[in-house]
């Protein structure tokens, strides 16, 4: 089940990625319409489309120099998660220490930031995205 709901997943991404263009211009600053953060404490927070009923949680590690912030002021990122969340995908991220590259802290906000969210949203679907340094942390 996990393995087709990952295939699923990467052969979406994938769809995402060629539909939306990798090239093309990115989302103006700011959310956009009907896109809401949730500050769930401690440097944990989540981004979704307010109007819709949760369908799973998208895990973001972020990449080095950066604190999980970036869904509000880098339009590329933005670019990347409003397709997830305008189909329903809370996206959670964390602050995770800066620039941890998976250590114990950073592990530890991980955990503790998908059990709030699964609490929160009501969702046991998890996914994983990263990018840069947040690999470390996915695969650990």
């Amino acid at each position: 089940m996990r393995s087709r709901l990952v295939c699923a997943l990467v052969y979406w991404l994938g769809v995402v990625a060629t539909l939306t263009g990798c090239g093309s211009a990115p989302a103006p600053s700011g959310l956009s319409a009907g896109i809401v953060s949730d500050d769930l404490g401690n440097g944990l927070r989540t981004y979704r489309q307010e109007d819709l009923t949760p369908v799973g949680i998208l895990v973001w590690f972020h990449g080095m120099d950066s604190d999980g912030t970036e869904f509000d002021h880098d339009p590329r990122q933005r670019h990347f998660a409003e397709p997830f969340l305008r189909t329903g995908w809370v996206i959670a991220s964390a602050t995770a220490g800066g620039n941890s590259f998976g250590n114990d802290a950073a592990l530890r906000d991980y955990r503790n930031l998908i059990g709030v969210a699964q609490t929160r949203y009501r969702t046991g679907y998890l996914v994983f995205a990263a990018e840069s340094m947040g690999r470390s942390q996915h695969s650990g």
